[in-house]
């Protein structure tokens, strides 16, 4: 394939003259990129056009130029609209996770205040065995055979683990 050749010759002579520029046979669509490409000027019409004199074939290269820099704008609001979605609904996730955190901490505080202690029992999973082991340690106490907590500490544990 006669591209493919000549960039390779053209990208070889780059090398050695120590220019950082490398040539591309292959299509944008080839090389996956989402832009129209220019069109061949010619000669004599960019002769015309470095002497400031508009041709057709250098409108049609300034529309295209256009349109791709309205394509590029596009994308970009587009990845901003998704990026703002995103932090929407990581927003609305974490409100209700505090939510829920809270409510639970007043279910905590209302059996706390009738029984004036709060028993949990461990679940044997790894992860809650993990968690006890690591951030509880000696808060905890054994009676028989399970461990109970000073709420306080749930409290703060709670909040350390959800903020």
């Amino acid at each position: 394939m006669w591209r493919k050749d000549l960039a390779d010759t053209i990208n070889a002579t780059n090398e050695q003259l120590g220019i950082a520029v490398r040539w591309e046979h292959r299509s944008f669509k080839e090389q996956g990129i989402d832009k129209e490409p220019t069109i061949h000027i010619g000669a004599a019409a960019n002769a015309l056009e470095r002497k400031g004199i508009q041709t057709e074939r250098g409108n049609i290269n300034r529309e295209i130029i256009k349109n791709n820099m309205l394509l590029e704008q596009a994308k970009e609001i587009l990845m901003l609209a998704k990026q703002e979605l995103h932090s929407a609904q990581y927003d609305k996730i974490k409100n209700v996770a505090v939510s829920v955190k809270n409510e639970v901490m007043e279910m905590i505080a209302k059996v706390r205040e009738r029984k004036g202690r709060l028993d949990l029992p461990i679940v044997s999973g790894k992860r809650l065995r993990r968690i006890s082991d690591s951030i509880i340690g000696n808060k905890a106490r054994l009676n028989g055979g399970r461990r109970k907590f000073n709420v306080n500490f749930i409290v703060k544990t709670s909040v350390f683990l959800y903020n």
